[in-house]
Formats: C-alpha cells, sequence, structure tokens
C-alpha cells in the first residue's frame, strides 16, 4: 500500500513505558486521489471533488436544473466536471471516481435511469452512466462513473462523522419533506437491487387501509404517510380538539419544522402528530429487522432535526413490536448530517471505498 502512495509516513512515535521499539506512524495520504460527486436535484444539480480525505476542495457548484431536459441535464453534468477540475487544479488521472446521485429508481448495474421521481417529462431507462462517460471523454477522464438513487450515497456520510465500526449492517433512512428512501450497507458496501428497489423503503405500505396516496399510486405507504402535506393535514383535523396548542394562539405557520419544533416544546397538538410519524417509522425499522436484521438503524434528513422525544418513542416502539417479546432491537439514532457538503462527502466516500479496495461496488 504505500509503494502506492495511498499512505505517506508521519516517521517515529514514541514507545510505551516498558520501552521497546518506536512504532511507524503513517496517515493516509489526502493527495493521492481526488473524488467527484454530483447531486441530481429536482432543482439543482449540485458538485462537489473531495480529496482522498473527503475534504471538500473549494465550495460545491450549483446549477438551475428546475426546467432542464435529459440531454441539457448531462451537459450540465458535464460542465460541473470540467469547472471542478480547472478550479481544483486536479489532474485527470488523479480522479478516481465519479458519483450520481439522482432520483427515482435506478438500475446501478447498467448506470440507468428507470423511472425519475422528480423529472416527470424525462422518459425511461435512461442511460446516463453511458451517456455522461461519452461526453466526459472530452475531458480524458478514465476513472468509474456510478450511478445509483442518491438516498443510497447519504447514507455514507454518516459513517464519515459517526463511529460505526462496530456495526457489520446499517440501515440508513433519508427524509425529505416529500420523499423518503435509504440504503443498507452491509460491511462498507451497498447491497446489491437487482431491480433498482432496495432501499425504497418510503414506497413500503405501511397502513393498507389508509386514505393517503403516495406518488408511486399506492396508498399508505411511509413517505406518504411522514411526509410535510400529510402532518399538515393531520395537524389541521386535530386542532379544533387542541386550542391551546401554539397553533391556535399564534400565527405559526403549520409546516413540518414548526411542527417539530412545537413538538420539543411540549405542545401536545404536534406530540400527537409526531407520535403518529413514530409508529409508522417503528413499524418500517420492524420490517426492517425482518428482512435485513441491521445492527445500526440512522434516520437523515429532516426527521434527524425531529428530536430525541421522536426518537425515544420509536425505540420504545419498536421494542413492543419485536418478536415473542425478545428485546432485541438495533441501535436506532438521528444523523448529524446536516448540510448539502456533508452529503456530497457521502457521495465521495463511496467513490472512495471502493477505489481502496478494487472490487464490485454492490455485494
Amino acid at each position: 500500500m504505500e509503494q502506492r502512495e495511498q499512505i505517506v509516513s508521519l516517521g517515529k512515535g514514541t514507545s510505551t513505558s516498558e520501552g521497546g521499539k518506536k512504532p511507524e506512524l503513517f496517515r493516509l495520504n489526502s493527495e493521492y486521489r481526488y473524488a467527484i460527486a454530483i447531486d441530481i436535484g429536482a432543482e439543482y444539480l449540485v458538485g462537489a471533488i473531495t480529496n482522498f480525505s473527503c475534504e471538500l476542495i473549494g465550495e460545491p457548484i450549483y446549477k438551475n436544473a428546475t426546467e432542464a431536459t435529459y440531454e441539457e441535464t448531462v451537459q450540465m453534468i458535464y460542465e460541473i466536471v470540467e469547472m471542478l477540475l480547472r478550479t481544483s487544479e486536479a489532474a485527470t488521472e488523479s480522479i478516481c471516481g465519479i458519483t450520481l446521485g439522482c432520483d427515482g429508481i435506478v438500475d446501478m448495474d447498467k448506470g440507468i435511469i428507470s423511472c425519475s421521481a422528480h423529472k416527470k417529462t424525462w422518459a425511461k431507462n435512461l442511460k446516463i452512466r453511458k451517456d455522461v462517460a461519452e461526453k466526459l471523454k472530452k475531458l480524458d477522464l478514465n476513472c468509474e462513473v456510478y450511478v445509483d438513487n442518491g438516498c443510497r450515497y447519504i447514507g455514507f456520510a454518516d459513517l464519515l462523522c459517526t463511529d460505526t465500526r462496530q456495526y457489520q449492517c446499517i440501515a440508513t433512512i433519508y427524509t425529505t419533506k416529500e420523499f423518503l428512501g435509504g440504503s443498507i450497507i452491509q460491511k462498507g458496501h451497498l447491497l446489491k437491487s437487482a431491480n433498482g428497489f432496495m432501499g425504497e423503503f418510503g414506497h413500503n405500505i405501511i397502513d393498507p387501509k389508509s386514505k393517503v396516496r403516495c406518488e408511486c399510486g399506492n396508498y399508505g405507504c411511509l413517505e406518504a404517510l411522514v411526509s410535510e402535506k400529510n402532518l399538515i393535514q393531520i395537524l389541521n383535523e386535530k386542532r379544533v380538539q387542541y386550542p391551546d396548542s401554539i397553533f391556535n394562539t399564534s400565527d405559526l405557520e403549520a409546516d413540518m419544522e414548526h411542527i417539530f419544533a412545537a413538538a420539543m416544546e411540549k405542545d401536545v397538538l404536534a406530540g400527537k402528530i409526531l407520535s403518529e410519524s413514530a409508529e409508522y417509522f417503528a413499524i418500517s425499522i420492524h420490517n426492517m429487522m425482518m428482512m435485513f436484521d441491521p445492527e445500526m438503524v440512522i434516520i437523515q434528513g429532516e426527521y434527524a432535526r425531529a428530536g430525541e422525544d421522536f426518537l425515544h418513542e420509536i425505540c420504545k416502539r419498536v421494542t413492543q413490536l419485536n418478536v415473542f417479546g425478545l428485546d432485541r432491537i438495533p441501535h436506532i439514532s438521528l444523523s448529524k448530517v446536516r448540510n448539502t457538503e456533508d452529503l456530497l462527502k457521502g457521495y465521495a466516500y463511496f467513490s472512495i471505498l471502493n477505489y481502496i479496495a478494487e472490487k464490485e461496488p454492490y455485494r
């Protein structure tokens, strides 16, 4: 490994109190390789480049893509990569991977966006890896291009800021105000998906009798039940029962952020709403336990801001659902990741781990 300059020597350390030979000290060579990460969002394309230690080089680059066609998006990806290479002054041969995070259903093996969730006008089965790689030939780039649902890569962001070494199998649940996805990370690798559905926890049907319709067309999906839209709907239905709630005694806007804040201030109405969400998350985590038996579950995104009482409620309900009364549940935590920069580091970390391993990115 040292011959490849992935690590560099720091010289000799100090001996123990018992004496003996001084140890050789090493650190990862941050400048050995670089990774490029690009998130293809509903409104913006966001790109960043990191060094081998997943530290950002410069500021992320944003491009408005609200009305962009697929072809225009591919061109913007090229422009972002070109700009990142130019501003970072990283040599093309030093790029170890480019990670593209999309939404919707993605065939990661073939590098195809099977169906985009946000881009309703895009065709199905778009060969984005092939199309992007073709564009990037102009830059003489010869590295892997990874394509998957962005929620899978975001799972790696918490691996950078949370001590997960003791856990072999980790499930992540990434939440926005509208959408929900996630990943299963087994020994540092994403579990492989046959049809692009791995990690689509948002489309687990939690309540088959629910009248809440999901974007996917089904009713009672986790994504729809815990969305901001449904939280506001529940609030409006129940608010008459709680005249002392801050949502009745003030002009506070009814949105996800304010419901979380009110619940943390012990507002009874807000607490009732989050209690329902906790129940839905608990059922989903219980189902994960029966399928994947993760040792750790990390809730990311918007719901990571819901507070410790919300987390405690989930843990309590997962314990109540456990089979045969066994007190065995995964360690459940709220993510420490808070900003776009950290999410992009997760994308880059995926590329770097696979470059180091020099093996298939999925299991």
